[in-house]
């Protein structure tokens, strides 16, 4: 599907500016400086991916808008690390539950299909059925048959698959995943998949790795001084832009932004409860955003609006949220009857 004519309210430097000062402020409204830990709590685990999946959500429209020049210019680059943090707080996450059950094939299917998996099929069912569409067994099936954005939801799959296999294995599971991940991203370069298939893939890795040696890293962190900090972010940053002239360079350019991230959250003590419950609910929101816009454009034009020129996105954001908690609610009312 091609909606790629819609365009913004108002112009594109408004909206841009708008949507930076909102996202901004409701995220670091609270922030303070605090007792310093490498430990990520539940609730910075959920800021996090609250402001991490409205950067891809902006990002995915900066590249579906009509002439969105500085939206493009602030979010064009911005996919590929909001996504390496998502694979950062999954290898996180799963390194800690990894230590606390040791789940069987079953079970461990059971949990990722119904929690990952299944809510695509059930967001294409009711999507393909508003507009209309005759689809087939394999598009509703498969996440990237009729939407690009969803690869997310086959890679991360396969790395719950890779972590799985490396817990029953008898060999430093870090080390495993790492290899992995490398014969993974080979794969999908021979393959010639898009590079935004692996460059963020290392952050996986590194997500068990900032859990498992949390205690050294802490220590390290500690004995730094100002100077040595400001070294080492200005490194970081380094990457990050040389990576704009060196495409590859974002496969450790990516790792480097999660670091930043967790340099500052070292430091920084950062709340808010609006994106925190817009974290909760991340992955609905991810799986639900490029059909909505669909469902809205698709609203919109059968309706003769004229919706280049009316303020569309208000509603889309609205909608959008609403949704995607609604959605979380049952399908986690439907978890806990299921496991």
């Amino acid at each position: 599907m091609n909606y790629n004519h819609l365009a913004l309210p108002f112009s594109d430097f408004i909206f841009t500016i708008a949507i930076i000062f909102i996202v901004f402020f409701l995220t670091f409204k609270n922030t303070s400086v605090k007792n310093k830990s490498t430990v990520i709590e539940k609730d910075t685990t959920n800021l996090l991916k609250g402001f991490f999946i409205l950067t891809v959500v902006l990002h995915h429209l900066s590249q579906r808008l009509i002439d969105p020049q500085l939206l493009k210019l602030v979010y064009g680059q911005a996919g590929y690390v909001s996504v390496g943090m998502f694979f950062f707080l999954s290898g996180y996450g799963l390194s800690i539950s990894s230590k606390k059950s040791s789940d069987t094939f079953t079970t461990f299917v059971k949990k990722k299909l119904t929690r990952v998996y299944l809510p695509c099929v059930v967001i294409n069912l009711i999507v393909f059925s508003t507009l209309n569409v005759n689809a087939n067994l394999f598009e509703i099936m498969i996440p990237t048959s009729v939407d690009s954005t969803q690869w997310f939801i086959s890679v991360i799959l396969i790395f719950y698959s890779v972590q799985y296999v490396s817990n029953k294995v008898n060999i430093n599971n870090i080390i495993f995943i790492t290899l992995s991940m490398f014969i993974y991203m080979i794969g999908c370069y021979l393959m010639k998949l898009g590079e935004w298939w692996y460059v963020s893939s290392l952050c996986f890795p590194l997500g068990f790795a900032w859990h498992k040696y949390n205690k050294n890293i802490s220590n390290v962190l500690s004995k730094l001084n100002v100077i040595q900090l400001s070294i080492i972010i200005f490194v970081l940053i380094s990457l990050l832009i040389i990576k704009k002239f060196f495409t590859m360079l974002a496969i450790v350019a990516c790792p480097a932004f999660c670091l930043l991230v967790l340099l500052s959250i070292y430091k920084f003590e950062i709340k808010s409860k609006t994106i925190s419950l817009i974290g909760m609910c991340s992955l609905e929101i991810y799986i639900i955003h490029m059909k909505l816009m669909w469902v809205l454009e698709y609203f919109l034009s059968n309706n003769n609006f004229n919706y280049s020129g009316s303020i569309w996105l208000i509603p889309y954001f609205m909608i959008l949220i609403l949704s995607a908690y609604v959605f979380y609610r049952v399908n986690n009312y439907f978890l806990k009857l299921i496991n």
